[in-house]
């Protein structure tokens, strides 16, 4: 079992956050895989503005229970009661987004939201979007 719950990469517009990418971690908590399945990539998007990965939202553990390896039983118990994600209509604030998920208006204290720029790996819609645009033009 991943002790860690999905994340989920969007864009914070009008105090509310837009989750359109699922972040799943490996078994020691890492972020090892991104599932782009809000917006799907065409290879006609602007790529100038296309970016979708503004910020992370992560669930967070209390200091007892932040590690993987802490009591499962307890890890697992906090999950199910505090681990809310709402799937929405992105309406006017997210209009090129039919669904969003996430906690939209950020109002629980077990979420986090970190900026994209301030993650190893901020670099990676630039690539993305690039492959999209190289095998559009095929």
């Amino acid at each position: 079992m991943i002790a860690t719950p999905p994340a989920a990469a969007g864009m914070v517009k009008q105090n509310q956050f837009c989750g359109m990418t699922m972040v799943q971690h490996d078994t020691k908590g890492e972020v090892v895989f991104r599932h782009r399945n809000g917006k799907k990539l065409s290879g006609a998007e602007d790529f100038s503005t296309n970016h979708t990965w503004g910020h992370l939202q992560t669930f967070i553990f209390p200091k007892e229970i932040m590690s993987v390896d802490d009591d499962p039983v307890h890890r697992n118990d906090f999950v199910k009661k505090h681990y809310k994600v709402n799937n929405f209509n992105g309406g006017n604030e997210f209009v090129k987004t039919r669904t969003c998920y996430g906690d939209r208006f950020m109002n629980s204290t077990h979420f986090r939201l970190t900026p994209w720029k301030a993650l190893p790996w901020r670099n990676l819609e630039d690539t993305l979007l690039d492959y999209a645009r190289d095998a559009n033009q095929l």
